[in-house]
């Protein structure tokens, strides 16, 4: 037996995984022969594995660098692009050291890549501040720990070879690029151009701000499969909309394709956010088409945002096939409509990470119908809980997911506490330098209230909320009560982590996040950064809360204000909330105060309900149904009560979901045509459970073997799916 290959279990089926089947089955059979040399056989095969990892267009790259900026180093991550649905968990990054040639760091990888376009995406690794070294030269290996192969050997600022470790022998590849101590926080080297793997593309290194975790702007995935579809030109930007008019502003787009079309097809026109990302598009246009060319109108909504990064693609439905992206473009909001609260609450105004250690803070702001007090008892404060970590890495604390929460308790206190007041919640164990003194009853009326987590005005549970798609789910907790001693339940994890306020039912309300490929922004897309949280917080101006364009980070020392205004803007905003007319308001409270919304199976259909304690011209209830909480289906309206202060109940039956786990959401509509889409979601799991049963056991070359043939070997199942085994 060649001693080359460990156990392999995992589900890659790519060009490199088949060849070197091939390659070990062509060797183990010429290692039989009688007249074989086994010592020459065997370092013939090492020397053809090697050629071929570095010839064959590998399926896995390294995409995007940071490693050095002007002032202290942050943000410093490394982006591998594949394609999607790979298991990132036979794969790690090894860091070397150029001027010794051996290695400094190990990580492993982990997760499912995600589909961004094309069957392609990108997870990412962020490091702690000054994590990677600046060079002169410094290199990076990706991995593969299931076949025990260097995949990639880049280095930059120069190239040298590897005395010891996994590319023990190897010489390096300069990217050609490089950053320095002048480089802009927030940049990085990064890969453009059009194709399907490393060799297609070239590195960039200026002007190109940072997108960990997402394949990068410059940078098309080509071909798409048998199919490609190919943005030619967008008329006529840039776009002018207001909200409160409302008024919209009409475009067109023309494009290419290839490959055949099913009857039914349809193009849409999707637009971007502002960065020009397109994790959640707004569908602006359709064309019902097989053909390969044609023009779409569109219609840019009357709430967009101003930006200069938008960016418009189409897509199409059968076959299933995204499209390239346009040139970036800009959108002007004439007049912004305000921001809606879903019912009263708490905003996050401020986090900190601290300077050092745990010197870490929350900030939040009441929100409610301006000049108004409102009750917040009961109200859940907590880091992130899975719903801002992609599904792929539900696994425990990879994604700051620490057991517990604290709450506010039931004390009369809290039951009235005016609008716009400032609440700043600290870790008593390492208090940060920069707060206030303790206030935790707003002693001086000053509109501030500063409170260690030790006080008796907070409860803690120490249990784990359950993690789901696309929002976690709180169960009753046995709440423990002062003195309360660890700040775990809030402590931020450097390498990503979420703030977020819970209603008190559970239900998700507010909260903002950052960190790497692990990380969304959950239900507002609100990830301010991605990269290390070392030494940075993060903090609101004014506007749309729910706007990451209203949200900005940076350096503790120079940004974190504890207790007072962000700045100018943001003392603006909190004086127009405290104003007891309450004309200047910054945002609206919706007319329809929702109690809860659930639902169960019974027997073959699912049934959804919900409550209100009161409502205010509300026209009708819609709600939606989805399997990846992406595209959503409608299931159904009800009529609303129009006005009521008397608790109203709802329901709806749904006989038509699929046999996999069902997502459903509720959205409200008024009487004027406003309406509000509610961000706790229900998910009813209708799986109809089956037992796998293999069907056959084959080889790499597709021939059916005996369990007992030594090699590899690939079980096939009934339900379409395989797994690969390697017999000794």
């Amino acid at each position: 037996m060649l001693p080359i290959f460990r156990s392999v279990n995992h589900k890659s089926n790519s060009l490199f995984d088949r060849l070197s089947g091939i390659l070990y089955l062509f060797f183990e059979t010429l290692s039989q022969h009688k007249n074989a040399n086994p010592e020459l056989i065997k370092k013939l095969f090492v020397c053809c594995f090697f050629l071929m990892t570095q010839t064959v267009a590998t399926s896995q790259w390294i995409n995007e660098i940071h490693y050095d900026n002007v002032s202290t180093d942050m943000n410093e991550c490394i982006e591998i692009v594949g394609p999607a649905g790979t298991d990132m968990s036979c794969y790690s990054i090894v860091l070397y050291n150029g001027n010794t040639s051996s290695s400094y760091d190990t990580d492993a990888l982990s997760g499912l890549i995600p589909d961004e376009g094309c069957g392609y995406g990108a997870i990412s690794i962020c490091y702690s501040t000054n994590g990677i070294q600046n060079g002169a030269p410094d290199g990076i290996v990706l991995y593969n720990t299931c076949t025990a192969s260097v995949v990639q050997f880049l280095s930059y600022e120069g190239s040298f070879t590897a005395t010891s470790g996994v590319a023990n022998g190897m010489s390096s590849t300069d990217v050609g690029v490089s950053e320095s101590s002048s480089t802009a926080v927030g940049s990085s080297m990064q890969l453009i151009g059009i194709g399907s793997n490393y060799g297609a593309f070239t590195w960039e290194s200026v002007g190109n701000t940072a997108s960990m975790g997402t394949l990068n702007t410059g940078q098309t995935i080509s071909p798409c499969g048998s199919n490609t579809i190919t943005t030619v030109a967008v008329s006529t930007p840039p776009f002018t909309v207001d909200c409160t008019a409302p008024s919209t502003d009409a475009g067109s787009v023309t494009f290419t394709s290839t490959g055949t079309y099913n009857a039914g097809n349809e193009y849409t026109v999707q637009l971007s956010d502002a960065s020009g990302s397109f994790s959640s598009p707004i569908n602006v246009g359709l064309l019902a088409s097989t053909a390969n060319s044609g023009l779409i109108n569109f219609t840019i909504p009357s709430a967009i945002s101003t930006g200069t990064g938008y960016l418009i693609r189409i897509i199409s439905s059968d076959p299933f096939t995204i499209g390239s992206s346009s040139s970036s473009f800009s959108i002007t909001q004439n007049t912004p409509c305000l921001p809606t609260l879903p019912n009263n609450g708490l905003i996050i105004n401020e986090w900190s990470n601290g300077p050092s250690g745990n010197q870490e803070y929350y900030e939040f702001v009441v929100a409610g119908e301006c000049g108004t007090l409102i009750d917040i008892q009961g109200y859940i404060l907590d880091d992130n809980n899975a719903t801002f970590t992609n599904p792929a890495d539900y696994d425990a604390t990879a994604s700051g997911i620490a057991p517990g929460h604290f709450r506010f308790t039931y004390d009369p206190q809290w039951a009235s506490i005016p609008v716009g007041s400032l609440i700043v919640v600290y870790n008593a164990q390492e208090p940060n330098s920069s707060l206030p003194a303790d206030d935790p009853n707003d002693s001086n009326n000053d509109s501030l209230y500063v409170l260690p987590h030790t006080s008796s005005l907070f409860e803690r549970c120490t249990s784990y909320p359950a993690s789901s798609s696309p929002d976690s789910v709180y169960a009753p907790c046995a709440y423990s009560v002062a003195p309360i001693s660890g700040w775990n339940p809030l402590s931020l994890r450097n390498g990503g982590d979420a703030i977020q306020v819970r209603n008190p039912d559970g239900s998700y309300y507010h909260g903002v996040s950052y960190g790497g490929s692990e990380m969304t922004g959950g239900p507002d897309n609100l990830k301010l950064f991605t990269g290390s949280g070392v030494g940075t917080c993060g903090w609101f101006t004014d506007g749309d809360f729910f706007d990451i364009s209203n949200w900005s980070y940076g350096a503790v020392a120079a940004n974190q204000t504890p207790g007072l205004p962000n700045n100018a803007a943001n003392l603006t905003w909190l004086l127009s909330m405290r104003d007891i007319t309450g004309i200047s308001c910054p945002f609206v409270v919706l007319p329809v105060e929702l109690s809860h919304f659930e639902g169960k199976k019974i027997d073959l259909i699912n049934v959804l309900y919900w409550e209100t304690l009161s409502e205010k011209n509300s026209d009708y209830f819609k709600v939606e149904r989805s399997t990846n909480g992406i595209e959503w289906t409608e299931v159904g309206k009800v009529a609303a009560a129009g006005s009521s202060e008397s608790t109203k109940y709802y329901s709806i039956v749904d006989d038509r979901m699929n046999a996999v786990i069902n997502y459903y959401r509720l959205h409200q509509f008024d009487m004027n045509g406003e309406s509000v889409l509610y961000k706790n979601y229900v998910a009813i799991d209708n799986t109809i459970e089956t037992e796998l049963h293999l069907v056959k056991i084959i080889n790499v070359l597709g021939q059916e073997i005996e369990e007992s043939t030594p090699g590899i070997q690939i079980h096939v199942f009934d339900n379409g799916t395989n797994r690969k085994y390697f017999m000794p």
